[in-house]
């Protein structure tokens, strides 16, 4: 790795420590509890930012409960079963009351949304289908909450297997971006499933010749593709091995001199409109500085 991108990475001064709003929350386009989330199961665990951010962000997220027991991606919209889960997956390493209280009443949520064949739609709508990214979300809190065993989601790790199985990948309901589905979705099936192990190698496969990883095969590279196709690989191999070191020298070279990253159209919104947030790209970028530092802080 260039010395330059070792320094900047090592550090991670300018990448690990956004700054919120007084408020606590994370927002562009208003999509204010759905980007928090996503910060904080970003960055939640540096300590910079577990410091000087975290807290007013989990505050905010627990204050933003709807009465159901679910959040909505705004607040002036009802519960779904996307923002809920990855609501609670931002909540879990929160150790008091107050987020006690809000994951019992959240898991209470999604329980009760869930439909006779054991999978659950984004919204209570007899028009939505089940999508693979918000399945694996509800699979992936339920599991943290209720322990893996957990019958409740037996049946929607087995269809979300069955999906990879058939398609030969995974589609998210909400991105249009193929590491995103890869990382998230092999979350709900969870570490040391054979069909996660597979889904994870194929990215491999993604990877451009200029280090970086694209939303799609022959696309260009983006830093937030890059950012989650290093989150998914750090978990199975060496941050040390060539193709991830030049994939994070993709990522540093790619940081904009204020700690951002450039993005491009990916999110469907409502479906099938495709727009950027730029607090998605921060986020997804960060997941892998954030996996390698954490595999670096393990081994080291």
């Amino acid at each position: 790795m260039r010395s330059p991108a070792r320094r900047r990475w090592g550090g991670a001064s300018r990448t690990c420590s956004p700054r919120s709003a007084p408020t606590g929350r994370f927002a562009s386009a208003r999509a204010t509890f759905w980007d928090t989330s996503l910060t904080l199961r970003a960055y939640g665990d540096h300590p910079v930012f577990a410091r000087d951010a975290a807290p007013r962000a989990f505050d905010f997220l627990v204050k933003a409960q709807n009465p159901d027991g679910g959040w909505g991606y705004r607040s002036d919209l009802e519960s779904d079963n996307d923002t809920t889960p990855c609501a609670l997956l931002a909540l879990r390493d929160r150790e008091d009351d107050a987020a006690a209280d809000a994951a019992e009443r959240g898991i209470a949520y999604l329980l009760g949304c869930q439909l006779a064949g054991g999978l659950w739609t984004t919204w209570q709508s007899a028009e939505d289908l089940p999508v693979e990214d918000c399945v694996a979300h509800v699979v992936a809190a339920l599991a943290t909450f209720r322990g893996p065993a957990h019958r409740s989601i037996r049946p929607a790790r087995r269809w979300l297997a069955q999906r990879y199985e058939a398609q030969g990948r995974w589609t998210a309901g909400w991105y249009r971006n193929l590491p995103y589905a890869v990382l998230e979705v092999s979350k709900g099936l969870g570490e040391g499933h054979p069909v996660m192990y597979s889904a994870v190698q194929s990215l491999r496969a993604l990877q451009n010749a200029d280090g970086g990883f694209p939303l799609g095969p022959g696309e260009d590279s983006t830093p937030s593709a890059t950012g989650l196709a290093i989150a998914a690989l750090a978990e199975r191999y060496d941050v040390q091995e060539p193709f991830l070191r030049r994939a994070l020298d993709y990522l540093m070279d790619a940081q904009q001199p204020d700690g951002t990253w450039p993005g491009t159209p990916e999110l469907y919104g409502p479906r099938p409109l495709v727009y950027h947030l730029p607090t998605n790209t921060h986020a997804f970028a960060g997941m892998g500085l954030m996996a390698a530092w954490r595999r670096l802080a393990r081994a080291g």
